[in-house]
């Protein structure tokens, strides 16, 4: 088993690197821009990434421009604010011009941009760098800490493998020939992302034809040891990928099975909960039914046992009456006979005390009639009598009253008397001086 080929080399100043990883990522010193990336849907081989590191003076820019966006947010506020102001008179007019403008805005930047991620893609897209490769030294933390590297882009020099018969790539004095960095320490595969939702298994695709070697400047005649070892590496490489892609599929198939018994589980868990909560309905409207049913039941017990305590209570009442009346029918009839008997007897002796009894009762009805003569006798006497006193007190009344009158008469008479006979003394003594 070989470790694949070392990088190639980057000339003197790569811009595309930042030199030695930083202390702490657990890499050993050197220029990490080549990674083998593991059997995918398209195969193995290596990719050859730009650095990722952060650039100073882009950053720069950035908050230069982000400080410059706020202040003219700030000064052509109160500008924006009167135009709105004014907007708001304008109308439908004014709506339709506002969503021309941002429309017509929106489709210019949105063209901006592609042109500009265009013209980013075909210049600077997986460029080859001074050595015919791309450099990327600090991706290698990222890919130690950040979980699997993206997919190789869909183009001709993905995989980045030597052609079948080329020799190696040549390196530098300081790689030190065979026996590199990438010999001693070989990177393990990358760690596989955990999937949130485990999708169906995809079709396998089809690898892309290889493309067409270019010309390239014949390279020096490689020994049979470089030629063993590559044969050895491509071997090596078809088994990875073949382990790779087995161990895909089976990892597929497990989550898609786990996936397929959580949904199983899932379903009858909602299944069992709708059960539940269906039974337990149920439960309710046939305890509610049986409480109903039960309620109707004794309400019907209890107007039976009413009815039959009121016909109980009846039937009582009628025997009570009929032993009653049977009761005093033999009492009538024994008083009867009783009656008879004492009348019989009785007859004899009311026949004499008949007499007796007859001339007590006229005695009586005569002292009756002769107290009923005296009491209105004395009623009599008694109303002549009020009602003598009632005329002689009128009578006395009337002479009072008359007498008032008689008296009041003669004042008047002797008042009008003395006036005439003082008009007369005054006509007297007037004649007399005349």
């Amino acid at each position: 088993m070989s470790a694949p080929p070392p990088p190639p080399p980057h000339g003197e100043a790569p811009k595309t690197t930042a030199g030695s990883p930083p202390p702490g990522s657990g890499l050993g010193p050197g220029n990490y821009d080549i990674f083998v990336i593991p059997q995918r849907d398209k195969g193995g081989g290596f990719i050859y990434l730009p650095s990722l590191a952060p650039n100073g003076p882009s950053f720069a820019a950035g908050f230069a421009c982000a400080l410059v966006m706020v202040v003219m947010f700030q000064s052509m506020a109160p500008a924006f604010k009167a135009w709105w102001f004014t907007y708001q008179g304008m109308g439908n007019m004014g709506m339709a011009l506002l969503v021309i403008a941002v429309g017509v805005g929106a489709w210019a930047w949105g063209k901006s941009q592609n042109q500009g991620a265009s013209t980013n893609n075909g210049s600077s897209g997986y460029r080859p760098g001074p050595g015919g490769y791309g450099s990327g030294a600090n991706f290698n933390n990222s890919y130690a800490n950040a979980g699997p590297p993206p997919p190789p882009p869909p183009h001709g020099n993905q995989y980045n493998s030597p052609p079948p018969n080329s020799p190696p790539p040549n390196h530098g004095a300081g790689n030190g020939g065979p026996r590199s960095q990438w010999q001693e320490r070989p990177q393990p595969p990358p760690p596989q992302e955990p999937e949130a939702e485990p999708e169906p298994e995809p079709e396998p695709r089809k690898p892309d034809p290889p493309p067409p070697p270019k010309p390239k400047p014949d390279p020096p005649k490689a020994n049979t040891w470089e030629k063993a070892r590559e044969e050895t590496k491509k071997r090596e490489q078809e088994r990875k990928a073949k382990e790779e892609e087995e161990r895909r599929k089976a990892e597929t198939a497990r989550k898609l099975r786990e996936f397929r018994e959580r949904e199983a589980r899932e379903r009858a868990r909602r299944e069992q909960e709708d059960r539940e909560r269906r039974e337990k309905l149920e439960q309710e409207i046939r305890e509610k039914e049986d409480l109903k049913q039960k309620l109707e039941k004794e309400r019907q017990e209890r107007e039976k046992l009413q009815r039959e305590k009121e016909k109980a209570e009846e039937e009582a009442k009628a025997a009570r009456e009929r032993e009653a009346k049977e009761a005093k029918e033999r009492e009538l009839k024994a008083n009867k006979e009783k009656e008879d008997k004492a009348r019989e007897e009785a007859r004899k002796k009311e026949a004499a005390e008949a007499a007796a009894r007859k001339a007590r009762v006229e005695a009586q009805l005569e002292a009756f009639r002769k107290a009923k003569r005296e009491r209105e006798e004395a009623e009599k006497a008694k109303k002549d009598r009020e009602e003598a006193e009632k005329a002689k007190k009128l009578a006395e009344e009337e002479a009072a009253r008359k007498a008032k009158e008689e008296a009041a008469r003669k004042a008047k008479e002797a008042e009008e008397a003395e006036k005439a006979r003082k008009g007369s003394s005054y006509a007297y003594s007037s004649g007399e001086k005349t």
